[in-house]
This record gives structure tokens, sequence and C-alpha cells, in this order.
């Protein structure tokens, strides 16, 4: 019985995994309204043909903002986080291992019953997950609000060299970076302090 269910969770995150690998062009954004408390991010890493859209602040923005750049729209938020629940769950030993390698202040059985539960904000762990689950980069472009200094974050867990996905976080809070030009120019993040746990994942 446990194992049926395991392997139907299985069959799920892999049906995911390749229906977002498969969508080869975002929606346009042009009716989404634009959160300008994030264009100093923009302009301090130079990315002068993005904008930042605006994402409910409900504790489910980092999942609102994948929705957004990949639908148009937050509604199917869900979905994200089904996938990197299901990665979670895929890779529970590299999980528990890493959470006391870390000593993180959770454990694992506390971190996914917390990830159940609506309105839970998102942290590293998930961003590692949904990199490996969507096969692609993701680029986090934060700010130290109190000096104005910027730093940033590549979750690579995929080696997927194609432009990656880019979201802004600023006082807890996600939103997406997206741009209407396919070639918009931007700089890589050289900083990628999960890469070395690239080989454990599976699927």
């Amino acid at each position: 019985m446990i194992k049926n269910e395991i392997n139907k969770g299985e069959e799920v995150l892999q049906n995911l995994k390749n229906y977002f690998e498969n969508i080869k062009q975002f929606p346009t954004y042009s009716y989404h309204e634009i959160d300008y408390d994030y264009d100093v991010i923009l302009e301090l890493n130079d990315l002068t043909e993005f904008c930042a859209l605006s994402s409910s602040k409900n504790g489910d923005c980092l999942y609102n903002s994948l929705s957004t750049i990949f639908f148009g729209k937050e509604e199917y938020y869900y979905l994200f986080k089904l996938g990197s629940f299901l990665v979670l769950i895929k890779n529970e030993k590299y999980f528990r291992d890493y959470f006391k390698k870390i000593h993180y202040e959770q454990v694992f059985e506390k971190f996914i019953e917390n990830m159940s539960l609506k309105g839970k904000w998102a942290n590293q762990f998930n961003l590692i997950s949904l990199s490996f689950f969507l096969n692609k980069r993701i680029f986090i472009y934060s700010i130290d609000t109190e000096t104005n200094i910027p730093y940033n974050t590549n979750y690579d867990m995929c080696r997927n060299k194609s432009n990656p996905i880019m979201i802004g976080h600023k006082n807890n809070h996600f939103v997406p970076f997206v741009s209407e030009n396919d070639e918009a120019k931007f700089n890589e993040i050289e900083t990628e302090p999960f890469s070395e746990f690239r080989r454990n994942f599976k699927f």
C-alpha cells in the first residue's frame, strides 16, 4: 500500500517535471502590475531590460512568482509547491543529512509538515528542489536594505545553461523579474553555495 503511494508520487513528479521542461515560450506580462520597490535591485545589477512584477504577500510568494513566470498568473502556484515537496521526499536522505550537517533549526519531518500548510515561507531548500524539478537555474537577486548592498545567489542543481529563472527578494518577499525580450542581457551569478551537492540528487 505505502509502496504503491510512493510509486504514484514518483510518477506525478516525473510527469510534472516533463511538462515544465517542455514549455518553450513564456506568456506576455504587459498587463501585470509592476512592483517599483525592486527597481533598486534591478539598477544595482544592470538589469535594464527587466521589470519586477507584483506578487501576493501571502507566504506563498516564491510559488506565486514562478506561476506568474510560467503561466502569467498566480493561480497555479500549488504545482510548484507540489514539485518542491515531491523532490524533497524523493531525496529525503540527502536533506536529512544536510539538515544535521548545518544544524538546521527544524527536523526534516517538521519542515515537510510546515510545507503542507498554506502561507509558509519558502527557503533555500525549496529553491534547491525547485531548480532540480524545473531543470533550470534560479537566480535570486537580494539586497541588504540597511546598507543597500546587493547579494545574489545562483541555485543551479541541473547544469542547464539556458536563461535562468530570475526572482527578486527583499524584506522576505519574492517577486518575478521578467523581460519581454528573450535576449535581454544579464550577468551570470557566480555564487553557487549548493553546487557541490548536485551529484546527490536523483529522479
